[in-house]
């Protein structure tokens, strides 16, 4: 009776945890896991022939893998909390932080790299003007005319 009732404890509080993605579950489950692998540690007779032997490995496993995945649903949870704390606040920055975008922000405030011409040489200018003509066709035009 009290194997049947710390299995089906801890089978529900483990699948409500994953339904309702609450992590805080993850620490009852696990505490419930370890109990049950604690109860079957004690009742087992012979390794390898009694089942209490692999439902103690089998329990304290899931007590491992219980604390992992409330880790898990934790932190999946902080990024949507913080996501909608910046909404509200009126800034929206990603959910991650995107070390490629600060460098090259960082590079382009540094060596004025950034925009069209913004603060690009006469000679930078009349390049990308040049290029830009030969993309859209217009250098062949005038190169046709003068030949």
């Amino acid at each position: 009776m009290l194997l049947g009732s710390l299995v089906f404890i801890a089978v529900m509080l483990t699948y409500v945890m994953f339904m309702a993605r609450q992590a805080m579950l993850g620490f009852a489950c696990a505490m419930f896991w370890a109990v049950l692998a604690g109860y079957a540690y004690t009742h087992f007779v012979t390794p390898w022939v009694d089942i209490y032997y692999y439902l103690f490995f089998a329990a304290f496993g899931m007590a491992i893998f219980t604390m992992i995945a409330a880790f898990g649903l934790r932190e999946k949870r902080e990024a949507l909390a913080d996501k909608e704390m910046d909404e509200e606040e009126g800034e929206e920055e990603p959910a991650y932080y995107d070390e490629e975008a600060e460098s090259k922000k960082k590079v382009d405030a540094l060596f004025d790299t950034g925009g069209e011409g913004a603060g690009a040489s006469k000679r930078r200018k009349e390049l990308r003007e040049r290029a830009e003509r030969r993309r859209t066709g217009e250098g062949r035009k005038s190169s046709r005319a003068r030949g």
